[in-house]
């Protein structure tokens, strides 16, 4: 379960009277409501979700997002003191490298190369986050396809998703990266399951790179088809 990331509430006031409440009463109690402020203590609560970029058709016109993670303060009464730390490791991702990017931050791209330490620079208010974006697709440089797993750990709970990015330069989409949670055939397939017979509408040239990245992770497309009962559906386009 995903809590979203809410503004923060503002007090309601009242009419009437309350206008002629003098000012310096309202001044008053700012110190009070600052010393209100109910921390969690050493080891609060987190839920950590990896949030995928969507699988739909618009990726392929270059519109595909970044994984990030969202870090939850799980409680429902106290917050979460700035300053706790979390590590971000990434395997497997030979070939990619991130650009013109700050030291390991919340709320920030980030990179996780090997292990690195992040530290969250904000209180967290009940049920809110923080979010920790991991290869940021308009800042990466991929050499291919490149596919891999990232695991964020916060008080020792880890949360791990498989990645897939892969460089469209071989197919003259120069600049063009997408960014898939999964592997090739699971990213496609699912791609295709959502398109249906509306596979027939794209344009050759999409046929032909979606055929080609398959290729390249040992797949065939009409077979993909196939087993999605769409055999035939894409006519000579292939042949």
């Amino acid at each position: 379960m995903t809590s979203e990331i809410t503004s923060p509430s503002r007090r309601s006031v009242a009419k009437g009277a309350a206008w002629a409440v003098p000012a310096v009463a309202v001044a008053a109690a700012a110190p009070s409501l600052a010393a209100s402020t109910n921390y969690c203590g050493t080891s609060p609560g987190f839920t950590v979700e990896a949030v995928c970029p969507p699988i739909d058709i618009d990726v392929l016109d270059g519109n595909s997002d970044s994984l990030y993670f969202e870090i939850t303060n799980s409680s429902n009464d106290c917050t979460v003191e700035a300053g706790q730390t979390f590590t971000l490791a990434s395997t497997n991702f030979v070939g990619a490298t991130v650009e013109g990017l700050n030291a390991l931050q919340v709320d920030a791209v980030v990179f996780g190369d090997d292990m690195q330490t992040g530290t969250i620079g904000r209180d967290i208010p009940p049920g809110e986050a923080v979010r920790v974006n991991v290869f940021p697709v308009a800042q990466l440089d991929v050499n291919g396809q490149v596919a891999g797993t990232t695991t964020l750990t916060i008080e020792g709970m880890p949360t791990t998703q498989d990645y897939t990015l892969v460089e469209l330069d071989a197919f003259g989409l120069a600049g063009l990266t997408l960014a898939f949670c999964g592997e090739p055939q699971f990213i496609l397939t699912t791609l295709l399951e959502s398109l249906g017979e509306e596979v027939q509408e794209l344009p050759a040239e999409t046929v032909e790179l979606l055929d080609a990245l398959l290729g390249d992770a040992g797949l065939s497309l009409d077979n993909l088809l196939e087993g999605l009962g769409l055999g035939g559906i894409l006519g000579g386009i292939l042949g």
